[in-house]
């Protein structure tokens, strides 16, 4: 059984006839009712378009959420770094100039041995946020979960 159609006789500007009649030229099984009927679809019942920007706007959330637990993780960075150089900074004397140059190089093998720990860790996948209390820092689940008490966090991402 055929669908029922009916017949419409309408004028077009040039411009939109002549951009038809290209697309139609490039692409195969593509006809000008085709395009008409395609637009007037999507003009008058717009649930394509709705649901591309639901879609949308659910990724552009996961981005949010990403960029909040980023910069999270970098205010812990820079709050550790600095309060480790003022404690540093604080508790630790100038040294005579006799005893400079041999502080210079016990400092150049114990900084090897902290990039060969950094390194390790790294490799490992441990991390400082690991280490830190559930106080401090929150949970992966409690800092990523949804409205709707379920986890949004893509697996593998940091």
């Amino acid at each position: 059984m055929k669908k029922e159609t009916v017949r419409y006789s309408i004028r077009l500007s040039a411009e939109l006839n002549e951009a038809m009649e290209k697309i139609c030229a490039r692409r195969r099984n593509l006809t000008k009712k085709g395009i008409i009927e395609a637009a007037l679809k999507e003009y008058l019942f717009p649930e394509g378009q709705d649901k591309r920007e639901l879609e949308f706007s659910r990724f552009m959330d996961r981005i949010e959420r990403r960029m909040k637990a980023d910069e999270r993780y970098l205010e812990i960075v820079g709050e550790t770094l600095s309060l480790y150089v003022r404690v540093w900074l604080t508790n630790t004397k100038e040294l005579p100039e006799e005893q400079q140059e041999l502080a210079r190089k016990l400092g150049g093998k114990r900084y090897k041995k902290f990039l060969e720990i950094l390194g390790k860790n790294l490799q490992g996948n441990r991390t400082i946020f690991e280490e830190l209390p559930g106080e401090v820092y929150c949970t992966k689940d409690s800092f990523f979960s949804a409205e709707g008490g379920e986890s949004t966090r893509d697996e593998g991402v940091s």
